[in-house]
């Protein structure tokens, strides 16, 4: 017999009760198992025309309650209940998941409605990507917070809204609520995935201990509703409190019966709890299955083994609405022979072998967008042979973006030909599409000064142009960046400019193609420098005066010599009457009093005429603008954005002009005008905004000049063009 002293005994006892302590306050969830787990979260079987497809959402949790995630699955398996096997193929769905977060704000949470808020904000930030939420509080009345919304901001302050009233707890209600808000939701979209989230630390009943049931909706009811053709699993937190009165068993029957998991805790494990429910949303499989069943209500068994903890098993039930039968497909295949692009006719022809093709009633070929996995384009085919040329026109597509070819066939039964993997699609091919387009060409060759015209001839280089329609242009200063003069012309190989008001200097010549609603296409500018030659002199610009206007000197002429003629005249006729000689006849006496000359006077108050000043043409200037440099993978380069508007944000989405790229914030950066001048503002973008290689402060405005180079994040460079606000 071995008797321990009292140290001995101190240092095993301490330790033990620190073990039951922390046993006691961990979050415990409400199960209990020997070795793995399957929790079936709801099946949804699918027809199709070929099968039955059972979809099987679940989660995978170990002996201690952990869930697992995607690496700990070997293999599954599953088994109906007329002994037929099927592998199923087992992922981790992608597809959005709609969220129904359910707060009880009834009397009894005042001492612990802001660690419920706590615990719930904790798990709203590490949810899935894909979930959509709403919240719902509920105290003897079932109130909505926010609905459907990716927003994970404003679900905070939706939680943070919540406010507990001195009333009951109307659970069922809360919960009936909730389950008809998400089938709403996701009526129209069947490949979205459900779930509520509910927490409270009480039953349902309107005065606390004394059972009087709030409800209108009895539990039974909402089973129904969470159990129907739209399942949707209801998770449940339950807080053990003194002041509340939780029924743990009822919350753990709620989890089972509807494919939710359970966890009860203690106040100060709260945080714990909701990351333990997010868990289960984040690590949920799919298993697919095409299935061929008896009609009328079947089960079924889904094995799934664990690499690290062994096999685990369980039962569901589905619906067959009839029976269905496995064609013999044996032989019947459509195999990929390859794919060509005729850049002639911009067209892709994807050749297929087809063996027993007189099984196969029609081919069809889909055409998908990597990108926003959209579909652009589907064809049919019939008449079908064992060799097969389809073209593939181009239309939707965009240049130097992935796109995905797809082939299905459908049997002469109706019935879709499946591959190896129990998938419709016989051929995936992805391709990139790259046209071989010419590029726009749009440049000032050369210029001419015409000084004598007071012009300035532009000759335009231009091929595949044809979205321009017009040009307009300005003409500005090099050294002080003041717009001399603008202009407009049509298309042309010449655009001739007035230079009447252009002081000499050196400028740059400005001109934008545009298209018919007036948007930029291209744009080109060059520089050239106006010298103006010198001014001339007194008797230049007299001499210039007379030859440019022959007939005032023709004039001039003619009156000298008809004087001279008359003069000559009347001197000879002197002559013959005194003798004397030509000048005697013309000498006067000098006068014999001075004649005194008219004096004038001028009104002191009378006013010289000012000539009235002439009003200056208005001249329209274009708004400023951004030239696209360089737009990344989305082939933007050499279009404009013009900024028409005050702020005007570029961003990825929701913005006033977007790049879909992923080093491009939502809202990335702002532009507005004030005072004639425009300033550009970071919004706290992730990867930055930089202004001439200079990164600018997030939320502090920049005052932008004419021609400064503008970069969003990585990928995205322009140019600002300044115009007249």
């Amino acid at each position: 017999m071995i008797v321990l002293n009292h140290m001995q005994r101190n240092r095993f006892i301490i330790p033990l009760i620190i073990i039951i302590v922390l046993g006691f306050f961990a979050p415990r969830p409400t199960f209990s198992q020997t070795g793995p787990e399957v929790v079936i979260n709801y099946v949804d079987p699918q027809e199709q025309d070929d099968g039955l497809k059972l979809n099987i959402f679940f989660n995978l949790i170990n002996s201690e309650g952990v869930i697992l995630s995607g690496n700990d699955i070997d293999e599954a398996s599953l088994i109906l209940d007329d002994g037929t096997k099927y592998i199923p193929r087992v992922t981790q769905p992608s597809t959005p998941i709609f969220v129904t977060i359910v707060l009880d704000t009834s009397g009894s949470m005042a001492g612990s409605l802001e660690q419920m808020k706590n615990g719930a904000i904790a798990a709203i930030q590490n949810a899935p990507p894909q979930a959509v939420f709403s919240v719902i509080g509920f105290n003897e009345v079932v109130t909505p917070l926010i609905p459907f919304t990716n927003d994970r901001i404003a679900v905070v302050n939706a939680i943070q809204s919540a406010q507990n009233s001195n009333a009951g707890t109307c659970l069922y209600d809360a919960m009936y609520a909730a389950v008809q808000t998400l089938q709403n939701e996701t009526i129209s979209q069947p490949e979205a995935r459900r779930a509520a989230i509910l927490f409270t630390d009480g039953q349902d009943e309107r005065t606390q201990g004394a059972g009087d049931t709030c409800s209108t909706f009895t539990l039974e009811q909402v089973y129904e509703l969470a159990l129907s053709n739209t399942p949707v699993p209801i998770n449940t937190i339950g807080l053990e409190s003194n002041t509340g009165n939780v029924n743990v068993a009822e919350l753990e029957e709620i989890g089972t019966r509807t494919g939710g998991l359970s966890i009860a805790g203690s106040v100060n494990q709260l945080d714990s709890a909701f990351a333990f429910i997010m868990n289960g949303l984040r690590n949920q499989f799919l298993a697919e299955a095409l299935v061929y069943p008896e009609q009328g209500n079947r089960s079924a068994t889904l094995n799934i083994s664990s690499r690290s903890n062994g096999l685990a098993t369980t039962a569901t039930n589905f619906n067959a609405s009839r029976t269905w039968v496995q064609q013999d497909i044996a032989g019947i295949s459509v195999g990929l022979d390859g794919v060509s692009y005729d850049s002639d006719a911009d067209t892709y022809r994807m050749q297929l072998l087809l063996s027993r093709p007189e099984e196969i009633s029609e081919l069809t070929a889909s055409i998908w967008d990597e990108t926003t996995g959209t579909q652009i384009d589907t064809l049919q085919f019939f008449d079908l042979t064992s060799f097969m040329s389809l073209p593939l026109p181009t239309d939707g597509m965009k240049a130097e973006q992935p796109y995905t070819l797809r082939v299905s066939a459908k049997l002469s039964d109706g019935s879709r030909l499946l591959n190896l993997d129990e998938e419709p699609f016989l051929v995936v091919h992805s391709i990139k599409y790259a046209p071989e387009i010419d590029p726009l060409q749009f440049f000032i060759e050369s210029q001419v000064v015409d000084e004598e015209l007071k012009t300035l001839t532009l000759n335009i280089v231009r091929q595949n142009d044809s979205k321009i329609v017009a040009y307009e242009g300005w003409l500005e200063n090099v050294d002080t960046r003041v717009q001399a003069a603008s202009f407009s012309a049509p298309v042309s190989p010449q655009v001739v400019v007035s230079l009447d008001s252009v002081p000499e200097g050196s400028y740059q010549v400005v001109l934008r193609g545009l298209d018919e609603s007036g948007d930029q296409v291209a744009i080109t500018a060059r520089e050239f420098v106006r010298v103006l030659p010198p001014r001339p002199g007194f008797f230049g610009r007299l001499f210039g005066g007379l030859f440019n206007n022959l007939w005032i000197v023709a004039l001039m002429l003619l009156s000298i010599f008809g004087l001279m003629g008359y003069l000559m005249f009347r001197n000879r006729e002197k002559k013959k009457l005194t003798g004397t000689p030509f000048l005697s006849g013309n000498i006067q006496p000098p006068p014999s009093k001075a004649t005194p000359l008219k004096k004038t006077t001028v009104h002191p108050t009378q006013k010289p005429l000012i000539p009235p000043k002439r009003s200056a043409r208005a001249v329209k200037k274009p708004k400023p603008s951004l030239f696209i440099q360089k737009s990344g993978t989305l082939s933007l380069a050499s279009n404009v954005i013009q900024l028409n508007k005050s702020p005007f944000i570029i961003g990825r989405k929701e913005s006033d002009f977007n790049f879909d790229l992923p080093t491009i914030s939502r809202q990335h950066a702002e532009f507005t005008h004030r005072a004639g001048e425009t300033f550009i503002k970071d919004m706290g973008s992730s990867n930055g905004t930089f202004v001439n290689e200079n990164k600018l402060e997030p939320n502090v405005p920049l005052q932008l000049r004419n021609g400064m180079e503008i970069r969003f994040g990585s990928e995205i460079l322009v140019i600002f063009e300044k115009g007249l606000k």
